[in-house]
Parts: structure tokens; sequence; C-alpha cells
């Protein structure tokens, strides 16, 4: 399976369970309030319950680096390993949220960002094609537009760590049912060295 049918995959994935109505804590339903590891969960129990995605999905979990103690977000054995990470400029409250693209651009190797992620993940010791994959939730007009981040991501990536991943893939998904994470981004790099 290509990348661009997993990222298509989970932005189906969580449309429906959006649709579902889920509810994190004291916040609004849908999925866009939940976390990084419940929205990822979701979306692999879902594609694992879906008769024509089952077989590929059915080994998907997260899985323990084999280099050290942390884990991937997602190893489909033999396939893919792919890391998550979760790009939300504003919160359930319609207020922007502090260091949102810090999560995403922090360039160091054994941070948290999802640039520190890709460093990890090249390093990892994986067999898998390896894949970063972050999703987004947006107003329908969007009041923050991720775009300059994703650039600054990719330069970050090839010119700083002069890392190569094929293009950019982007699913999206709209009509989401909480009133502020209306629509939703998928979106993938496959990773090929560095």
């Amino acid at each position: 399976m290509e990348l661009i049918n997993i990222v298509n995959d989970f932005a189906d994935a969580l449309k429906v369970v959006d649709s579902r109505m889920p509810i994190e804590g004291k916040f609004k339903p849908g999925i866009g309030p939940h976390t990084e590891d419940h929205s990822r969960d979701m979306a692999i129990n879902y594609l694992k319950s879906i008769d024509s995605k089952s077989q590929y999905y059915s080994s998907a979990c997260s899985m323990q680096y084999p280099v050290s103690r942390e884990e991937c977000d997602v190893v489909i054995p033999n396939e893919w390993a792919f890391e998550l990470k979760l790009l939300r400029p504003f919160g359930d409250n319609d207020k922007e949220a502090e260091h949102w693209s810090t999560k995403i651009l922090h360039p160091y190797y054994g941070c948290k960002s999802a640039a520190g992620d890709v460093l990890k993940l090249l390093d990892s010791g994986f067999k898998e094609r390896k894949a970063i994959i972050l999703f987004s939730y947006e107003h329908e007009i969007p009041k923050i537009d991720v775009a300059p981040t994703l650039k600054a991501f990719e330069l970050i990536l090839s010119e700083v760590h002069q890392i190569k991943f094929k293009p950019r893939i982007i699913a999206e998904r709209r009509d989401l049912v909480h009133p502020v994470f209306q629509v939703l981004k998928v979106i993938g790099w496959e990773l090929e060295s560095k």
C-alpha cells in the first residue's frame, strides 16, 4: 500500500469517528479535542473494523523502536513505520494554542516535535518504509493558515538536516462536528534518507 492510501484512509477514519461525536474530557464533542494517541487509536480501530481495510491494518500498532525504549506511533510490520503529530493552532475554546507550531518545527534530535520524530525514525533501525504524518484541524475559513508551518517543516528537514523525502500528500475532510475544529487535513511525507 502506498502512503497516499494510508493518508486517505486515516482521514476517512477520523471523519467517521468524528461523526460519532466522541467526547474527550470536558471538551465539546468531535474528534478535534482528542489527544494524538486517542485519535490514532480510534482511527486504527475503525480501519481494523472495515472488511476492505482490516487485512492490511490488522497488525498496525504502536511498537518499541529497535534501538530505544521509545515507541513508534504506528508500525505495519514489513510495510510502514510512521510517526503522527497533531497540528492544532486553536483550542476547544477558539483561542490560539500556545506554542502550537513548536510541536512541529523544533529542529533538534531527541525532542518531541515532528522534526525530532523524523530524525528519530530515520535512525530507528526499522526496516519498514518510513513516513511522518501530521493531522491538523482548522476553521472552515482558516484563522491561521498552516501552509507556512508546513513549508517551514519541509525546509528544516531538507535544508537544515539534509533529509530527502517524497512530495507532500494532503487529504482534506470538511464538515466536522466541532464548532472550532471544522476541517481536517492529514498531511504525509515518505522519508527517503538523510
